[in-house]
């Protein structure tokens, strides 16, 4: 009697449907849209821009994936045709960038607070 023997094939690469999955886990993770933040208070792009640079660069530091935290995305305006950037975070990238912004007034502190406690 022959035993029978299955090879094992390592596969260098990831098969594009792992790939995906695991894209879709690290988008899970980014569950905030820094356009979304921008628009709802009165802080510039600018310094949410600055702050967002800040923040990706203490990820890094740190030691932490980036990806899993900070996610690039194109928005089509079809009304403009236009398209424009966004970042989604995750709520320690959120937070994070909170820390890097800086305070102007009572209103806003307590809209940061309200946003961390959550």
């Amino acid at each position: 009697m022959k035993i029978q023997s299955n090879l094992i094939v390592r596969h260098v690469e990831k098969p594009k449907t792992l790939l995906e999955f695991d894209e879709a886990v690290l988008t899970s993770f980014c569950q905030y849209s820094l356009r979304n933040l921008v628009s709802s208070r009165e802080i510039d792009e600018e310094t949410m821009q600055n702050a967002l640079n800040k923040s990706m660069e203490i990820c890094e530091l740190a030691g932490m994936n980036i990806e899993r935290h900070f996610k690039k995305r194109f928005i089509y305006d079809a009304k403009n045709h236009s398209i424009s950037l966004d970042w989604r975070l995750s709520q320690k990238a959120l937070n994070l960038l909170f820390m890097q912004l800086p305070i102007q007034d009572i209103n806003t502190a307590k809209w940061i607070w309200k946003l961390i406690e959550k």
